[in-house]
C-alpha cells in the first residue's frame, strides 16, 4: 500500500470513528471542505494540514497510530479500532450507552478527575458506568495484544 493510501485511508477511519461527517470534520479542524475530500480521495496533505489535525484533541490520541501504526494506550495513544471496540462492549453491556455517546471527552476527564477525588460510594449508577468503560477497556486492549 502506498503512503498516499495509508494517508487516506487512515484519516478517513478518524474521522468515521469520531462520527464526523467531512463537513463536520473540516469545521473541527479548521481545513476547507473541499481539502479535506480532497485528502480522503487522493490521500496528498500538507504538513500544516496535519498539525490542524493533529492538535484537535479528539485526533490528538491517534498520532502515533497514524504516523506508525502503533498504539501505546498507556500514554493516551489508540487506533481507531480500539476506540470502536470499546463502544461495541459498551453498547453490549450498557443499553443506556447511547445517551453517552455526546460526552466530549474533557468531560470525562473532569467526571474521572472527581471520581477519583471522592469516595465510590458517593456515585452508585456513575460507578456502574465506569466500571464498564473500564471493562470494555480493557477487553479489547487484551484482544488487540496490548497487557
Amino acid at each position: 500500500m502506498s503512503s498516499n493510501d495509508l494517508v487516506k485511508e487512515r484519516l478517513k477511519w478518524m474521522r468515521k470513528t469520531e462520527g464526523l461527517t467531512q463537513d463536520e470534520f473540516a469545521n473541527l479542524v479548521d481545513i476547507p471542505v473541499g481539502t479535506c475530500r480532497n485528502v480522503e480521495q487522493n490521500g496528498t496533505v500538507s504538513f500544516a494540514q496535519l498539525h490542524k489535525i493533529f492538535q484537535q484533541p479528539r485526533f490528538a490520541r491517534y498520532l502515533m497510530w497514524f504516523f506508525q501504526g502503533n498504539s501505546y494506550p498507556s500514554i493516551g495513544q489508540i487506533s481507531p479500532d480500539i476506540l470502536q471496540d470499546i463502544k461495541q462492549q459498551l453498547k453490549k453491556n450498557n443499553p443506556d450507552f447511547n445517551k453517552y455517546q455526546e460526552v466530549t471527552d474533557e468531560e470525562v476527564k473532569q467526571q474521572l478527575d472527581h471520581y477519583q477525588s471522592h469516595q465510590p460510594a458517593d456515585f452508585g449508577i456513575a460507578q456502574k458506568v465506569l466500571e464498564d468503560i473500564t471493562n470494555a477497556a480493557k477487553e479489547s486492549l487484551n484482544r488487540h495484544g496490548i497487557p
